[in-house]
């Protein structure tokens, strides 16, 4: 169907499993040596909390706020984008 984005798909497969086999090797060496798996645990937990709500505290409203001026950048290039092809003919 997409045999074009094939080997992006792959691409994106193999380095997430990558990620993921090394992830699992990284905590179980802490775990191993440190004892420490529960608390990287809970500092990532704590830490992907913090963003999650920083977003929707902050980040979503603010986006919102700028939605209109977005668009109206966008009308501009456009415009500035077909003006050029105009000169270019």
């Amino acid at each position: 169907m997409h045999e074009s984005n094939s080997p992006r798909n792959r691409e994106t497969f193999l380095a997430c499993v990558l990620l993921a086999v090394l992830a699992g090797a990284f905590f179980l060496l802490l775990n191993f040596f440190f004892g420490a798996i529960g608390v990287v645990l809970s500092v990532m937990v704590a830490v992907a909390t913090f963003g999650y709500l920083h977003y929707v505290l902050w980040g979503h409203g603010q986006s919102q706020q700028t939605a209109g001026e977005r668009e109206e950048e966008r009308v501009r290039q456009r415009r500035e984008a077909e003006v050029y092809e105009r000169e270019q003919i």
